[in-house]
């Protein structure tokens, strides 16, 4: 082999050992905002696009609806976990829903001893939380399954109207809707969105990859190929990866399923004079 294409096999890999797939850090305890001020018609908010737009609330469009009581400043929301009736707080400043280790052990979801950890920043500093996964999440009569938590020991509890308040309702339940909230009436208004089934913020903490490698097709090309572990204890019915190049462009490597525990491998002959990788990213997942 020329020594000019090992340097280049070399560079390559050493780009793609630097994955996108870094544990993020959390902010979970940030954005807990007071109630907007409203009057007249419902605005609407696109969580995923930052924008605002009008919307006719004459039930045309097929939503649910959550009526919310306060504490505090803090908007507390009804639910049920597990067919535990329940209270989240509302947070918009949660990247994933948290529960307390109490109510997940008495709901029979705890963590197990290999599920992900990562590191979050809370009110008192970094810490470390482990997540855990929610089959029977009811908001508003509607069901959400596979829903990813991880556990928090020092988020908001206490019992209120009866219910236990057991954590924060975070971005990825929130994120799949556009929400409108009327302080007035004490509703809050949630349509799906239309990335509604990309369960991306539920599937990516269980995902590890591995086995990354790239080599030359004596076509002018570099073979790449990655493993995908799935650790959740779910079956990932659809995961597109995408390889991600220093120059901005991206190579869809494929589309797979992937059973619970088990792995899948993608592989595909990337144009190295094109893309050099620089990690890999979910452009879809659904369970």
């Amino acid at each position: 082999m020329r020594k000019n294409a090992c340097v280049a096999i070399l560079a390559f890999l050493m780009c793609l050992s630097s994955s996108a797939y870094a544990q993020k850090v959390l902010e979970m305890f940030e954005g807990q905002n007071d109630l907007p001020e409203t009057s007249g018609g419902i605005r609407v908010e696109s969580m995923d696009k930052g924008t605002v737009s009008e919307f006719s609330d004459s039930g045309a469009d097929s939503g649910i609806t959550l009526v919310f009581e306060h504490q505090g400043s803090s908007i507390l929301v009804p639910a049920t976990v597990q067919g535990k009736p329940v209270y989240f707080l509302f947070d918009t400043g949660a990247t994933t829903t948290t529960l307390s280790y109490d109510f997940a052990k008495s709901a029979g979801i705890l963590p197990k001893a290999d599920y992900p950890v990562i590191q979050v920043q809370t009110a008192n500093g970094p810490a470390f939380a482990q997540f855990g996964l929610i089959s029977q999440l009811v908001l508003g009569g509607r069901n959400h399954a596979g829903v990813s938590y991880t556990v928090c020991d020092n988020c908001p509890t206490g019992v209120y109207k009866g219910k236990p308040i057991v954590g924060l309702l975070g971005l990825n339940v929130i994120n799949r809707y556009r929400v409108s909230i009327d302080n007035g009436s004490g509703k809050i208004e949630m349509f799906a969105s239309a990335s509604y089934s990309d369960r991306k913020r539920d599937i990516e903490p269980w995902l590890q990859m591995g086995d990354v490698g790239a080599k030359p097709d004596g076509k002018g090309n570099y073979v790449t190929t990655v493993s995908v572990h799935n650790k959740a204890p779910r079956t990932i019915s659809e995961l597109t990866l995408v390889l991600t190049c220093t120059n901005g462009n991206t190579v869809e490597l494929g589309q797979k399923s992937i059973s619970a525990g088990s792995k899948a491998k993608f592989s595909k002959a990337v144009d190295a004079s094109k893309c050099m990788g620089a990690g890999f990213d979910i452009v879809g997942a659904k369970w």
